[in-house]
């Protein structure tokens, strides 16, 4: 009786432990969307794009900031930058969110053996190469080992020999690289096996780690972080040799966005900065020689190729453990990359070269190859893998699940992804700037505090290379509004308006604020500010706007048949489709002809064609009386957002409102 206890209690922790998938995390460093399921017929990546085929290719994801110790810090937290306090390449996280669990370490407490090799945080965010963070991980971090053979990560003999003269004279790295003006930007001629790199042996401690976590009873949580194509851009030579030089051309885009302004570029200050040979230096303003680009052009794409091969090992051995159908594959860029486009180099910006990311959810127990292009963004993925492994969602999380889009990837889950870097400008010292973009638009707004000195807007649909900034074009104005409306609601909702980086800061770390599970999604709903923005009036009547002692009167006397020619609006709304929503306001009017006033939630853009679940007709009088309503949303989209609107024409008189409110329905 015993025996056959412990086996059915045997059989039951199986049968749970079976339940939740395996999580196996690539990911690669400055790498921008270039494989071949990213629309790029002349590199080589066969091993991603086969895992494409299985999973869901998000060819609109972007990253928080586009530089690597912010980027994993939100990737890995869940939180946006502005909440984890890490703009730079020096702040630590749990100096500033002390008590903060990681993805990893969330999964490590939900019964998970979480462990990590090469790069997952930038290691100067944390605790260095060797303890990375400790209480992410199940164990130690797995430190992979290095080729005695090399320096610097290099192996060309010429620049062994020459490193080795230096070092026998006791002067430092920093000094050693001065002495020879740099490193070699590129080494890519040398014929050694993958794991004579870096990359190659971290592949192997990787497939080391799916050998042994995969006979466990636990399920694993690994994640592998590759290097390349990082600077410099170093791969055995086999991976160079399946390019030719002359396939490679300098970008014909040598110019900054027109109208841009003039800080929104950088000039590639981590290729400029001294560390590499034969790269004109950022006090020499002499452009980069078309030989020079096509070198880079070239080491960036054999890198590419390079890291392909050692995800496809990853992939091979993760199928011969027998658990590649209970596990649930994430591959991801910690950013994009410049390759000379606007003469830029390198990552650093908030146009789409340097923010857009790659990014492949491979769900292993159910495969389907799709591609989605919603916008969605590096936050999403602490929700997502949360519930694709059935664990209760963390409060404090500021990104939304992707498994909706896993399922209907045409459906969007938000109306943009947002990105941001810093930048000092003239005039205005330290600022912050804020890139939102949708299906098919960018906007950005660069911020001293809640002062906005400079917008850009970009068109990928008619200028997909971003030639020109187009905020005095009056053909975009309605989507320009639009996405300015996204950029407010985002600023409400996550109260963005606090000191850029690079101003003093409190010695008391921020810690992230639960935001309330169903925000009020109109914009200055209690009138406070003394100001109708972003309420108006779309009126064929007489009509006129203002706000005090926290409520919005609409001034007017003359009626109309149709309710229609005089409406207050709030457009742009963040609300989803498909969703039971409550809306609540109080209202009172000095109309004495018995006119209804009506309360729709229209379209943002037609927004004179179909209503989304609510269309009501009141007869407010002299009292303050509230309205609630409750409705389910249709197919909102996020090229054309919900609109609140509250049809005057049929009153004659002076009508009052105060205290709005708009939010999901609590379950």
């Amino acid at each position: 009786m015993k025996n056959l206890f412990i086996y059915i209690i045997a059989c039951l922790t199986f049968t749970a432990s079976a339940e939740k998938p395996n999580i196996l995390f690539i990911a690669i460093d400055d790498l921008k969307p270039m494989f071949g399921c990213y629309g790029n017929t002349l590199v080589k990546t066969p091993h991603v794009d086969k895992l494409a085929e299985e999973g869901t290719v998000f060819l609109n994801a972007h990253c928080q900031q586009s530089v690597c110790a912010p980027s994993r810090a939100s990737l890995m937290t869940g939180l946006r930058p502005d909440t984890t306090q890490v703009w730079d390449l020096k702040t630590k996280i749990r100096d500033r969110l002390p008590e903060v669990v990681t993805l990893p370490q969330y999964f490590k407490q939900h019964g998970y053996t979480a462990v990590g090799t090469g790069k997952i945080f930038d290691f100067r965010s944390v605790q260095g190469h060797t303890h990375d963070d400790p209480l992410t991980w199940s164990r130690p971090y797995v430190v992979f080992p290095k080729n005695p053979a090399s320096e610097f990560g290099y192996l060309d003999p010429d620049f062994l020999k020459k490193i080795k003269t230096l070092k026998t004279s006791g002067l430092k790295t920093s000094e050693i690289k001065k002495r020879l003006g740099g490193f070699p930007p590129v080494e890519i001629n040398m014929d050694v096996p993958d794991n004579a790199y870096d990359d190659g042996l971290i592949a192997e401690t990787g497939i080391r780690l799916i050998q042994e976590l995969a006979p466990e009873e636990s399920p694993f949580f690994i994640a592998v972080g590759f290097k390349k194509p990082h600077l410099p851009f170093v791969a055995p030579k086999k991976y160079a040799d399946l390019y030719r030089r002359s396939q490679f051309q300098p970008n014909p885009l040598q110019q900054a966005p027109q109208d841009a302004p003039e800080y929104a570029v950088q000039p590639g200050w981590e290729l400029r900065n001294g560390s590499y040979s034969d790269v004109p230096r950022l006090e020499d303003t002499k452009p980069f020689s078309a030989a020079l680009q096509t070198e880079l052009i070239h080491g960036y794409y054999a890198c590419v190729s390079y890291i392909d091969a050692q995800i496809g090992k990853l992939l091979a051995a993760l199928e011969a453990s027998g658990e590649a159908d209970n596990t649930v594959l994430v591959l991801w860029g910690d950013h994009g990359f410049h390759l000379g486009d606007h003469a830029i180099w390198c990552k650093h910006t908030n146009y789409e070269q340097a923010t857009r990311v790659p990014l492949i959810i491979a769900d292993l127990r159910t495969p389907k190859g799709q591609t989605s292009r919603e916008p969605v963004e590096f936050v999403d993925l602490y929700p997502t893998l949360c519930e694709l492994a059935d664990l209760p969602l963390p409060t404090l999380l500021e990104g939304e699940s992707l498994k909706p889009l896993l399922e209907h990837p045409t459906r969007p889950v938000k109306s943009a992804a947002v990105s941001q870097y810093p930048r000092v400008a003239p005039g205005h010292g330290n600022v912050m700037g804020y890139a939102f973009r949708d299906r098919r638009y960018r906007y950005v707004e660069w911020r001293k505090a809640d002062q906005v000195i400079d917008h850009e807007f970009y068109d990928y649909q008619k200028d997909p290379q971003e030639t020109q900034n187009l905020m005095e074009r009056p053909e975009y104005q309605r989507e320009i509004n639009r996405m300015k409306g996204i950029a407010s609601a985002y600023h409400a909702k996550w109260n963005t308006f606090q000191p850029t980086p690079q101003h003093s800061r409190s010695n008391s770390p921020k810690r992230a604020v639960e935001p309330t599970s169903s925000p009020n999604l109109l914009i200055n709903a209690d009138f406070s500010a003394a100001s109708p923005a972003p309420w108006k009036m779309q009126s064929k009547l007489d009509a006129s706007l203002s706000a005090e002692n926290n409520s919005l009167t609409v001034s007017m006397k003359k009626s109309s048949p149709t309710a229609s020619h005089r409406m207050l609006t709030q457009f742009d709304l963040m609300m989803e489709p498909e969703t039971r929503y409550i809306l609540q306001f109080e209202a009172r009017t000095e109309a004495d002809n018995g006119g209804a006033m009506k309360v729709s939630i229209a379209r943002s853009v037609n927004w004179k064609k179909g209503h989304y679940g609510l269309m009501r007709d009141e007869q407010p009088d002299r009292e303050w009386t509230q309205y609630t309503y409750h409705f389910t949303t249709q197919n909102i989209t996020p090229e054309d957002p919900a609109c609140l609107k509250i049809h005057l024409g049929e009153l004659n008189g002076t009508t009052q409102f105060k205290n709005f409110l708009l939010r999901k329905e609590r379950p």
